[in-house]
């Protein structure tokens, strides 16, 4: 035979192989999926604390809020509705407080003909009555004096 058929030959049970292993690769990772079944990805498991109760109204301001809040705190305009609403949601109350934080809150909430809560945010004290959700007042709270201004 000459070396062309030889050559041919050759390149022939090469090209077999290659498809033999490209066949074999292919046939393989089909089954190997069968067998292997990856974890569900889960996202690192976070602790958050529940809240206390659910908010179910929204807090309104009375004016009579929005004017201390404007004179108390230097606060206007749609800030103010902000502030509140993260008094009301985030607000320390004088059940979570302790020392003179606490007996402040306590104080506070004992100053009204009607149910109130106190809570305590951003260095200021939130009056808020307990059946409607209105916030009656502000007062900044300043520790070093130990009294309202």
């Amino acid at each position: 035979m000459s070396s062309i058929v030889w050559f041919l030959i050759i390149v022939a049970v090469l090209v077999a192989f290659i498809v033999l292993i490209i066949i074999a690769g292919k046939s393989k990772s089909e089954n190997d999926s069968e067998n292997y079944n990856p974890p569900e990805y889960q996202p690192p498991a976070r602790n958050i604390p529940l809240q206390q109760k659910q908010i179910e109204n929204v807090p309104i301001m009375t004016n009579h809020a929005s004017q201390r809040m404007t004179e108390r705190l230097g606060v206007v305009g749609y800030k103010q509705t902000e502030l509140m609403n993260n008094a009301f949601k985030y607000g320390k109350t004088s059940d979570r407080a302790m020392g003179d934080l606490r007996v402040k809150l306590e104080s506070a909430e004992q100053h009204y003909d009607e149910e109130t809560v106190a809570k305590f945010y951003g260095n200021s004290i939130y009056i808020f009555t307990v059946e409607d959700n209105i916030l009656k007042t502000v007062y900044p709270f300043d520790n070093s004096n130990n009294v309202y201004h």
